[in-house]
């Protein structure tokens, strides 16, 4: 399979709201954008974490962004860089986009 390929995945707020603080937002915005792929959707560049929980729409958008898009052999032919340089491994379909534990 190549490609990327969109895979309906549960939503939770709960749990949207919690891994938020452990995404690098603006790497996950860069990625999707040099994606352009018609089945990713576009983010904004530039969110409010403060207000985040009453911004359902925006999370759900983020969620289908991080769960339900899988990039499979050709959209992954390497790691996703951003501008910055950090280097995000794509694995089993799945770009790893979560920060460690020195970068928080």
């Amino acid at each position: 399979m190549d490609g990327i390929v969109v895979l309906e995945t549960q939503y939770s707020k709960k749990f949207m709201l919690h891994i938020m603080r452990s995404i690098d937002y603006s790497g996950l915005c860069y990625t999707t954008k040099e994606l352009n792929h018609p089945e990713v959707p576009t983010l904004p560049e530039q969110i409010s974490m403060d207000d985040l929980a009453e911004q359902d729409d925006l999370l759900q958008l983020i969620h289908r962004v991080l769960f339900d898009v899988k990039m499979f052999h050709e959209a992954a032919k390497s790691d996703v860089k951003t501008n910055c340089g950090r280097s995000y491994p794509v694995s089993n379909a799945v770009p790893n986009m979560l920060l460690e534990e020195d970068e928080l």
